[in-house]
């Protein structure tokens, strides 16, 4: 998968090896936290390529959602251990996303042309990842907190053998 995103990205070393992880920021001049290629978002967001295969014209759209989308940008930024706290407010951002939903489908009713069944299920999709991204993100949380209290421990675990050895 990181290979792939490389060379999506088309970022590539003197050899042409695909560039991937921690090397595509000094690549690019682009911090790369998530384990993203963002050197896509500064691409212009045309993404239309006469020769692109199905599944790198798949990978272009995946990274240009990725990085214009808010949706997408905020559940990224939920997804890093200092946005971790965020989620379960997050879960609040639902509620304009279907207010939007019932909105169109008003407008709908009324007999709006057919593009507002887009943004409908664009809205809903969006307010369903919102409401997720609430309990995953305590979860990792927890996860994260649990790890740290771990590795808190074995650091202090040393200094604990050499008091109770010296009784």
């Amino acid at each position: 998968m990181r290979v792939d995103v490389a060379v999506a990205c088309g970022v590539t070393d003197a050899a042409g090896v695909p560039v991937v992880g921690a090397e595509v920021a000094v690549a690019t001049g682009v911090a790369d936290p998530a384990g993203i290629c963002n050197s896509t978002c500064r691409r212009s967001p045309l993404l239309v390529h006469t020769a692109v295969s199905g599944p790198t014209a798949s990978a272009e759209v995946r990274y240009f959602l990725r990085c214009y989308m808010p949706s997408n940008i905020v559940l990224d930024l939920i997804r890093t251990r200092k946005g971790l706290k965020w989620g379960v407010p997050a879960m609040l951002l639902a509620g304009p996303y279907l207010a939007i939903a019932f909105w169109c489908t008003t407008l709908i009713e009324h007999g709006a042309p057919g593009w507002p069944h887009l943004v409908v299920l664009l809205c809903i999709w969006n307010a369903l990842k919102m409401m997720a991204i609430g309990p995953v993100s305590v979860v990792l949380l927890v996860r994260a907190r649990a790890r740290e209290y771990r590795a808190q421990r074995q650091e202090l675990a040393p200094l604990g053998e050499l008091t109770r050895s010296s009784r």
